[in-house]
């Protein structure tokens, strides 16, 4: 795992952990939602909740914070019955024509190889 990535984990499980220590409602959730697997989700969904109403996370930064979830494997649950957050699926942004002009250009004095694929994926509208 990326060094990065390592960090983004370790900081939404702070803040999830921090959540859990202020913001869960021991009450609602039934239990301790770090040893029972059904006040987990409840905890998890309630997590999900805050990060989308309370913080205005878009899906993206709330599907991130819910990997904070793989906790609970380390500490011998499952991960929480949440679900995930899906993600807009956005086309492409096309080259504009100045843009295209350049990448024509860049390519004009290199390897034949290289100049066919990229007439090849323009002409094919990639």
């Amino acid at each position: 795992m990326a060094e990065r990535t390592r960090r983004e984990y370790l900081r939404w499980v702070r803040v999830f952990c921090g959540w859990l220590t202020e913001g869960v409602d021991t009450q609602a959730v039934g239990a301790d939602p770090l040893v029972d697997r059904r006040a987990r989700d409840y905890a998890a969904r309630d997590f999900k909740r805050f990060l989308k109403l309370e913080r205005g996370l878009g899906p993206a930064s709330v599907k991130l914070a819910l990997a904070a979830d793989h906790l609970y494997g380390h500490l011998g649950l499952d991960r929480a019955n949440v679900r995930r957050e899906e993600l807009p699926r956005v086309a492409p942004r096309a080259l504009d024509r100045d843009e295209q002009r350049r990448l024509l250009r860049a390519i004009e004095h290199a390897e034949v190889r290289d100049r066919a694929l990229v007439v090849l994926l323009r002409g094919r509208g990639a």
